[in-house]
């Protein structure tokens, strides 16, 4: 329970709270790990490159079955799973039948099929042999100036050199580049709620002292405690064309 000094009337009384001198030490250490694994793991190019593609190759095959065009899936959970109307959400059973292997074989028979989209032939050939979307990381402005160049007001400049470079329509050159931006927060709690944090509680000169989390840890652990990132992935095509674009808008950009 929190003593009245450390809350509003509104407050609740009662908070999550650790021992600082018991439990403390390993809170920081499952943080850290945290945050380690959101920025070498979770948000690496590969996996983002990964994920993107995979977010295209889905909503290429989502367009195919509303067309009315013949798809080949592994299980008919699947092809029930993308028939389902955008607007909608899909029933749960459907998400229950599905596992990797039902993903991972219709991908297969996809990279396969000559007869089938050439886009969605692509991207699976693509996942398959990890010739992934090459990843341009950015500042937030950066990012930002990008997406307005590409604006529907703008003439869709970015999609425009990819149609060029690549041969293919407008409407098919947005499945060959994403824009991709992630974040997350090391404490995972938000910050107006402040009693939903996790608090420390420790001894001091007039009794238990509390603190949240949040606080410790941009105090002491002298870190922030949210990051984003922002990127650009495109196919390996027009790299060269993208990367000579960001030059001379003297972008800050990084090209992974």
């Amino acid at each position: 329970r929190r003593p009245a000094r450390y809350r509003n009337s509104d407050d609740p009384r009662w908070v999550i709270a650790i021992d600082g001198r018991k439990g403390l030490s390993t809170l920081v250490q499952f943080l850290h790990a945290r945050e380690n694994m959101y920025r070498l793991v979770y948000h690496h190019k590969t996996t983002r490159a990964a994920t993107q593609m995979l977010i295209l190759l889905f909503r290429r095959a989502r367009w195919l079955i509303a067309q009315g065009k013949p798809l080949v899936c592994s299980c008919s959970a699947l092809h029930a799973t993308l028939a389902t109307d955008v607007t909608e959400q899909v029933p749960f059973e459907y998400v229950l039948r599905l596992d990797d292997s039902d993903i991972w074989t219709t991908i297969k028979a996809w990279a396969e099929d000559d007869s089938g989209d050439k886009i969605l032939k692509d991207l699976s050939r693509g996942l398959l042999s990890r010739d992934l979307f090459k990843a341009f990381l950015l500042s937030d402005d950066v990012y930002q100036r990008l997406k307005a160049i590409d604006s529907e007001e703008t003439g869709r400049t970015l999609r425009a050199i990819v149609k060029a470079r690549l041969g293919c329509t407008q409407d098919e050159a947005e499945y060959y580049y994403s824009f991709d931006s992630t974040t997350f927060n090391v404490i995972g709690r938000p910050q107006d709620k402040p009693w939903l944090d996790v608090w420390i509680m420790q001894s001091g000169a007039l009794g238990f002292e509390f603190q949240t989390l949040r606080e410790y840890w941009s105090k002491e652990i002298c870190s922030p405690d949210s990051a984003y990132q922002h990127l650009l992935l495109v196919h390996r095509t027009v790299v060269q064309d993208l990367a000579s674009m960001v030059a001379r808008l003297s972008f800050p950009a990084e090209s992974a």
